[in-house]
């Protein structure tokens, strides 16, 4: 009859939104069109129990919240996989830096050296690309942004780090050697060329 017929139409589509849902569902788990098609073709024969996840980009596992057996409920976090070929360091910018670290980044000129305490004596390069839009009211700093590349993988997430911003590349300067540098009761100085073989002691910061 046209009811049943019509009743069947209905269960037919309601069984392809069902076959749909459960295709789209399994895509977003990680299956891959060649794969559904090999279920859609032979069926439960072909169905392993078992679902290949691929990571989106190269990278590492940083961390890893999954044991054999475990139940894993929809949303929870698994894997937090990185590229720690490049790293963001978050540095807090004094408010009476702000106006020479936001000019030099402006300029493309805001490069950074980065140490942190693993690496005594040595200097990692980077360059401030971002700078936040709010001060934090009570230490009346500001959050910056340093790229870091790290090729090496010498620098892991989470470490501590000091960093120096060079910001003004333009006038003179006066520098000397380190090994000139000499210090008496907590005061430095250096001593600087007269005439002949006399020099004269000069305070320094």
């Amino acid at each position: 009859s046209e009811r049943e017929f019509l009743e069947a139409e209905q269960r037919k589509e309601a069984a392809r939104i069902r076959r749909e849902s459960a295709r789209q569902h399994l895509l977003r788990l990680g299956m891959t069109e060649a794969g559904l098609s090999v279920l859609e073709a032979t069926g439960h024969r072909a169905a392993t129990g078992f679902l290949s996840l691929v990571a989106p980009f190269d990278g590492e596992i940083l961390d890893l919240h999954a044991v054999r057996g475990e139940r894993i409920e929809p949303g929870a976090q698994v894997i937090l996989l990185g590229d720690t070929r490049s790293l963001w360091l978050w540095i807090d910018v004094y408010e009476a830096r702000l106006e020479a670290v936001r000019t030099a980044v402006a300029k493309g000129e805001a490069s950074a050296r980065v140490s942190v305490r693993a690496y005594p004596g040595e200097w990692f390069e980077g360059k401030v690309d971002y700078i936040a839009a709010r001060m934090d009211e009570a230490t009346r700093t500001i959050k910056a942004r340093v790229l870091l590349e790290n090729p090496d993988a010498k620098l892991k997430p989470g470490m501590f780090a000091r960093a120096r911003v060079a910001v003004d590349k333009e006038g003179r300067h006066s520098a000397v050697p380190t090994a000139a540098l000499m210090s008496d009761d907590g005061r430095d100085f250096v001593f600087v060329h007269h005439q002949g073989d006399y020099f004269v002691r000069r305070p320094v910061t």
